[in-house]
């Protein structure tokens, strides 16, 4: 079996939304014949620090957050201290509409937004996405 991903450098900012997005990958991996491996998808999920993340951003290293509750938005900004021009050049995730309302609030462009207000319906959106 092919070993590769089907997702490019996402920031995730939850434990729950890590293990979702991490349950949605497996299946759509397995689906798609890419891997079999779970150990080998957990191991590409890294805990970055603050800074870490924020070098992430400024080195252009990341190519889309995912946002699946208005309190992520609000972390996430807090995390990079309100700096939103290092989200500039990030493609913007949106569970829905609720929370998409709230990255508008911040000035912040929603890129994607679920059609069904579910991690597997911003998962389905991602796919689409035309990296």
């Amino acid at each position: 079996m092919a070993t590769s991903s089907i997702f490019h450098n996402i920031v995730i900012d939850s434990e729950k939304e890590l293990v979702e997005l991490l349950n949605v990958l497996e299946e759509a991996e397995r689906i798609a014949g890419i891997s079999d491996n779970k150990e080998e998808t957990v191991n590409n999920v890294n805990t970055l620090t603050k800074d870490e993340i924020k070098a992430l951003l400024k080195e252009h290293k990341v190519d889309m957050v995912t946002f699946t509750s208005s309190s992520t938005v609000e972390n996430l900004l807090k995390l990079i201290d309100e700096d939103k021009s290092l989200l500039d050049n990030v493609a913007k995730a949106s569970i829905g509409p609720i929370t998409a309302n709230t990255c508008k609030k911040h000035g912040l462009t929603v890129d994607v937004e679920a059609d069904v207000y579910t991690i597997d319906g911003l998962v389905a959106k991602i796919k689409n996405f035309g990296w």
